[in-house]
């Protein structure tokens, strides 16, 4: 992998191999188990996840905004021998438009964003194109869209309603993060539950580790401890009852006749 050292994502493949383990064990569990997987990876950064999970995927479509990283995607998707991956050199929103990117400049260029709201002192700012998923898809002739991968810092919601015809028309599973009031913002304000997602079913993502996986349990804090220091499983992706007011890394939001691609998951119901 080409990766930018002293970025906190480049910097976590260097020192591990890879980024976000739970992330994408969580997506080669359901993928593997959908025949001809048709993924959207909506913010793709260098491609970490990417290349990861290009195996089980018969097309890929990577949505990448900033030229730096999209540059790293291409010659990793290339250097890997992914030919079933395309690239787009703008990121996703509900209209076809220009807008600002603010740039972190902290060492995680990840953390970028174009929502106002969640820019630091520390960001510049880019202007950068933004386009409607639905009018990229058809313009592709893209048949069918089985999953979608979506991290683009607190812009997730609105991307999303910009595909509000492709959820309809094909119900993929999506996989997001959810940890900022503005994504819950969002949320409520276009009414996500009972409009794009009326009749999906959501689920919280943690790994082993995480203290949601040990609420409730007697004795928890030595028994975490203990088990941090003798198991190697700790980053296997563990689905919990979502909560609105929780932060988490990864939520699931699938469609009810799709459950079935959550099976083999481990499980705190």
């Amino acid at each position: 992998m080409r990766v930018l050292a002293g970025d906190f994502i480049g910097d976590a493949i260097i020192a591990k191999g890879i980024f976000d383990l739970t992330g994408v064990e969580l997506l080669r569990c359901i993928l593997q188990k959908i025949p001809q997987a048709v993924v959207l990876d909506i913010g793709a950064n260098i491609g970490n996840h990417a290349v990861a999970i290009s195996p089980y995927c018969a097309q890929l479509y990577c949505f990448e905004v900033q030229p730096e990283l999209r540059s790293m995607l291409q010659d990793n998707l290339h250097f890997n021998q992914i030919k079933q991956a395309h690239i787009f050199a703008f990121g996703l929103s509900d209209k076809n438009k220009m807008m600002p990117v603010y740039i972190d400049n902290t060492g995680n260029l990840g953390r970028s964003t174009v929502e106002q709201s969640l820019q630091s002192a520390q960001n510049s700012e880019k202007m950068a194109q933004v386009r409607r998923g639905d009018d990229v898809l058809a313009e592709h002739s893209v048949s069918k869209v089985d999953l979608i991968k979506i991290d683009i810092e607190g812009h997730e919601i609105i991307a999303l309603l910009g595909l509000q015809q492709t959820i309809v028309k094909h119900r993929p599973i999506i996989v997001t993060e959810w940890n900022n009031d503005v994504t819950r913002a969002y949320f409520r304000q276009m009414n996500c539950e009972a409009t794009l997602f009326a009749d999906y079913k959501m689920v919280g993502v943690v790994n082993r580790l995480d203290r949601i996986f040990w609420q409730g349990k007697l004795m928890r804090g030595i028994r975490r401890s203990i088990f941090k220091r003798t198991r190697k499983d700790t980053w296997q992706p563990v689905l919990v009852d979502f909560n609105f007011d929780y932060d988490y890394d990864h939520i699931i939001l699938f469609p009810k006749e799709k459950a079935h691609f959550l099976e083999g998951l481990s499980r705190r119901f």
